[in-house]
């Protein structure tokens, strides 16, 4: 085999990187084998070339190893800030390899229509689709949030992927257009969720900073949620993935400051 990496190597080995914390860059660590028995590579080629790849990363301290290609310059530069794209590059480079069926069956994305030629991705979602077509734009919105905040809440912290849902911040009912826009969505757990879909909880446009609304009478829920009251949450690497203050305006206007009391659930009286 060629040495040289081919574009279909980059695109997967790019895939990965997004998805594996550099700790875990280990050739015995059993994901690395995976991808590397798929397209042909040794475990320490693929970690090697993880670490050119950070060569290419400026969102961290770390330099990464100095032999990056003009393959993986193009890769980057093409894929990186568009996850969209690169989950459709990924999934036709792992048919080349293994087109029935592969060991990355379960990230397989199936994506929302684009039409050929856009110059931008279409994320929006019509409800005359059905529910499957909704379910297909869900999952790619899902997994373009699990990257960009590196598979944990960005506000508690929590990592268990069970535990992590995809959250929009202006409504799916309000805004066809933004649907599946990553830009208009937060990884969060499921309490953090339920309280920024009721209004319960918001963030700052200007400083990402946790908002705790005041109307809530829940003694309980109260010291709940105090904990992260002015925490700023864990944005992606790269800003042009950042939540945008469009939607967290709209969010704070529509949603957060129209929320009524929030009361405590008691037990009616029963009759005797």
């Amino acid at each position: 085999m060629a040495n040289n990496w081919t574009e279909q190597q980059d695109i997967i080995a790019l895939f990965l990187y997004t998805l594996l914390p550099s700790g875990k860059w280990d050739k015995d660590n059993p994901t690395i084998k995976e991808y590397a028995a798929l397209i042909n590579r040794t475990p320490d080629a693929v970690v090697f070339k993880l670490g050119n790849l950070r060569s290419l990363d400026n969102s961290h301290q770390s330099k990464g190893l100095a032999n990056s290609s003009k393959m993986d310059r193009q890769v980057w530069n093409q894929y990186l800030n568009r996850p969209y794209e690169l989950i459709a590059a990924y999934e036709e480079s792992i048919r080349l390899f293994k087109p029935e069926d592969s060991c990355a069956a379960e990230s397989r994305i199936l994506l929302p229509f684009r039409q050929a030629g856009d110059d931008e991705p279409d994320y929006s979602e019509r409800d005359f689709y059905g529910w499957v077509a909704r379910r297909k734009g869900q999952k790619a919105f899902r997994f373009a949030l699990l990257s960009n905040y590196r598979f944990q809440c960005c506000l508690s912290g929590v990592t268990t992927i069970q535990m992590l849902l995809a959250s929009h911040i202006v409504p799916w009912s309000q805004d066809q257009t933004n649907r599946t826009n990553p830009q208009n969505g937060l990884l969060l757990n499921p309490l953090l969720d339920r309280a920024f879909d009721k209004g319960f909880i918001t963030f700052s446009p200007l400083t990402y900073e946790a908002i705790i609304t005041e109307r809530i009478k829940d003694n309980a829920l109260v010291e709940v949620l105090t904990q992260f009251k002015g925490k700023r949450i864990m944005l992606p690497n790269n800003p042009a993935r950042w939540p945008k203050k469009e939607f967290l305006e709209y969010h704070n206007d529509t949603i957060f400051n129209s929320c009524e009391d929030i009361l405590p659930f008691t037990t009616p009286a029963l009759p005797y």
